[in-house]
């Protein structure tokens, strides 16, 4: 891992930036946690901040899985606080806010609510447990998985729609 790291003498550690106008950096997200949706890269740590900006959202944590047609989709854990309920609306109300701020392409295909996420000892979030979590919800029967997909179908290349979800 270690010989992988160090390329042409840099030392390539998987994170992502973007650079602005004025020449500033600002850190995007980790090579680890993109989502590759249809050719396009997907920033987990964008649509994870996007979520994060509405006031009964407590964390949040968005990793891949797998899709037959698209080779992965975006899968949204959340964990509300505790005033809130887990309902389809409130669902909805996510999906609205993030069809406001981010391309299509980028919205949760799944979203669905947990009462706490993984960490490890130093609290970070335990993306490869998250994942494993995400992949076996769509697999059972019983989970509560809001399937948010036809909906991104409406956004495709029309941002006159983005002020309202077709509910």
């Amino acid at each position: 891992a270690s010989d992988h790291a160090w390329q042409g003498g840099w030392l390539h550690t998987g994170d992502l930036a973007r650079q602005d106008a004025h020449g500033s950096f600002f850190f995007v997200g980790r090579r680890k946690q993109v989502i590759r949706r249809s050719g396009e890269n997907i920033s987990a740590a964008e649509v994870e901040s996007v979520i994060a900006q509405l006031p009964f959202v407590r964390h949040t944590a968005v990793v891949p899985v797998k899709d037959d047609i698209r080779e992965e989709e975006v899968f949204a854990y959340i964990v509300l606080e505790k005033h809130c309920e887990t309902t389809e609306f409130t669902a909805s109300m996510i999906f609205q806010h993030c069809a406001e701020k981010l391309s299509y392409f980028k919205l949760p295909g799944y979203l669905a609510f947990t009462p706490t996420l993984p960490t490890t000892s130093t609290q970070k979030l335990r993306y490869g447990l998250i994942s494993d979590w995400a992949q076996a919800a769509l697999n059972d029967p019983r989970a509560v998985v809001f399937d948010m997909r036809h909906l991104k179908k409406h956004f495709r290349g029309n941002s006159a729609n983005r002020a309202h979800v077709p509910f």
